[in-house]
């Protein structure tokens, strides 16, 4: 794991929000495992393994894998319109009609 992320991800505050939403005592270890979705929310099986290893169970990996699918299309929505395209749109009652 690179050393950046350690440092970005592994905070006070971050390890402290992590033993409370497991459930865990304040002196307990935080672990900082990769995870790796796919965008059809696809699961490595090292990956699962990692997530069940911290206490999640089949259905908190499944509702995960769910959040794969949903962020890709998300990301995927804009990607293929453009971060910065609707700015400059006008509504479809305003544009001009080229019909005529």
């Amino acid at each position: 794991m690179s050393v950046g992320k350690v440092n970005r991800y592994c905070t006070d505050e971050v390890a402290n929000n992590l033993r409370a939403i497991f459930r865990k005592p304040s002196d307990y270890p935080v672990l900082h495992k990769p995870v790796i979705f796919s965008s059809r929310g696809g699961l490595l099986r090292k990956s699962e393994l990692n997530l069940k290893s911290v206490g999640l169970t089949d259905f908190d990996v499944s509702d995960l894998c769910g959040l794969a699918i949903r962020g890709s299309l998300k990301a995927y929505d804009v990607y293929t319109r453009g971060a910065n395209d609707r700015r400059g749109r006008q509504a479809p009652a305003e544009r001009p009609n080229r019909m005529q």
